[in-house]
């Protein structure tokens, strides 16, 4: 499996809840609006990695343990929903 499967993948488990939401960078510290910019960042993410993981192809899929009908649900989140 090729080092960009391998990362793609571990958006996909993130995406899922299977591990923690994480960004390479901080939040900002703005007084109250930080974090709100935390969960705006968190939100963004959420979207990217369900976006990556519509992407997968069937034998990736299966690797990290999903179906198709998996991904059309997780898709199917709103953004603010985990």
């Amino acid at each position: 499996m090729r080092h960009a499967d391998h990362a793609m993948m571990a958006d996909v488990r993130s995406g899922l809840g299977l591990t923690r939401i994480r960004s390479d960078r901080p939040a900002p510290t703005f007084g109250w609006l930080g974090p709100i910019a935390g969960i705006a960042q968190a939100w963004l993410e959420r979207h990217r990695q369900r976006n990556a993981l519509n992407l997968l192809d069937d034998k990736m899929l299966k690797d990290v343990g999903l179906t198709r009908l998996d991904v059309e649900r997780e898709i199917r989140k709103p953004f603010w929903q985990g």
